[in-house]
């Protein structure tokens, strides 16, 4: 299996372009509010500057000490009171036309929650949206957004993936926009390599390569880099938000790969399934490939009810009578009668210790394919020279005609 990679778009957050700086508008309000209460200071701005009809909570009380350098715009009146109202543990709810002062925990029963997010505007006051979330879920969102909200403005409901966020205009755009620049499709953005691993063990390399990129590192690279071990495939797969990373992944591994050499008990199963031609014939061409002896196609076997014997003769000068010893070792497995047995070692294949490794061919008639036993790297070389002998044979096409 050839190394395989995936970039990513690399893109984790998505950026909101700049908004145009506003034009100035008419600046026809100065307020001047020095220890001042806080209704009057409703007074001022809902009753005087913006002419409309409120209503003050009896539980509402506070003072407020306000100054503006020149005057602001009219538009900004509303949520300046509401900034101010807020230091006083207060809210403003528009109900019915009619704006209503009250304390922050009691505006419960005057708001309906409205679907939010994307171009929806705001309305004005306090108010509950409902925000749908399209790649992240919701309980980590709400993570991202608790440090930029005021307490218990916050509620998740996991089984619809949605945000429910409670506050006034000016809070409920932060957190809008909080939670557009974190829903994006962050799985698009990383990038995914799976390189197989010819020589060394997978757990061991991946251990030992999570000590520099993964949680326990200590480089600025830590966790940037995840590396998972696939065991079923003999390989490494490498996550990553850049996707240059890759390939400096793909060459460290191709260096380390190359130095570990074969990993102690390396030798797994292999099967291949032949299709043009017949099993048996192959193992004896791979046998006659890569060594010049080859283990018999059948195997010796003994009578039902007999057990192997052994027979020895004493030492010169110990007597001359020959001993016949009964062993009741059982006799080693063999392949079934008529299949195709081939053992041998490739040239250039050895152990850590220095010792070849043996490979074993095992042609099955029944379902004509090969069982190998071999290490990755001695099936990879044993698996060219399969495909290139697993061929279709010529054929001769016979036209007969009865007259």
């Amino acid at each position: 299996m050839a190394p395989q990679t995936f970039s990513g778009t690399g893109i984790f957050v998505n950026p909101k372009p700049a908004a145009p700086p506003a034009a100035p508008g008419p600046e026809e309000a100065s307020l001047n509010f020095e220890a001042l209460d806080v209704r009057e200071v409703s007074k001022v701005i809902l009753g005087d500057y913006l002419k409309q009809s409120y209503t003050v909570h009896p539980a509402v009380t506070g003072t407020v000490t306000f100054r503006t350098v020149k005057p602001i715009p009219m538009k900004d009146l509303l949520p300046t009171l509401e900034m101010l109202l807020r230091q006083n543990n207060a809210a403003v709810v528009r109900e019915e036309g009619v704006y209503k002062i009250l304390p922050i925990n009691q505006v419960r029963g005057s708001v309906s929650p409205q679907l939010g997010g994307g171009s929806t505007p705001l309305p004005q006051g306090f108010s509950v949206q409902v925000v749908p979330l399209k790649f992240v879920g919701a309980r980590e969102m709400a993570k991202l957004l608790e440090p930029f909200a005021a307490d218990n403005t916050i509620r998740v409901d996991e089984n619809r993936n949605l945000v429910i966020i409670a506050g006034n205009q000016r809070e409920m755009r932060h957190l809008l926009d909080t939670s557009e620049l974190f829903d994006v499709d962050w799985l698009s953005g990383y990038s995914v390599g799976l390189f197989p691993v010819k020589s060394a063990d997978v757990k061991s390399l991946s251990a030992d390569l999570d000590k520099v990129f993964g949680p326990a590192g200590q480089s600025p690279l830590a966790g940037v880099v995840r590396v998972i071990p696939i065991e079923r495939l003999n390989a490494l797969l490498v996550v990553t938000t850049q996707p240059s990373y890759l390939e400096q992944a793909k060459s460290w591994l191709a260096r380390i790969d190359g130095m570990g050499g074969t990993a102690s008990g390396g030798s797994r199963f292999f099967v291949y399934q032949v299709r043009n031609g017949k099993a048996e014939n192959l193992a004896q061409l791979v046998g006659d490939l890569f060594s010049s002896r080859r283990s018999t196609t059948t195997s010796p076997t003994l009578a039902p009810g007999s057990r192997p014997a052994q027979l020895s003769s004493t030492p010169f000068g110990q007597g001359s009578s020959m001993t016949t010893t009964t062993t009741t070792t059982p006799a080693p497995v063999t392949p079934p009668a008529g299949s195709t047995s081939a053992t041998f070692t490739i040239p250039g294949s050895t152990a850590p210790g220095g010792a070849a490794n043996e490979v074993r061919v095992i042609a099955d008639k029944d379902t004509n394919s090969l069982l190998i036993l071999a290490t990755p790297a001695d099936y990879e070389v044993i698996e060219q020279a399969i495909r290139k002998l697993d061929v279709i044979p010529r054929q001769v096409l016979v036209e007969v005609m009865l007259a």
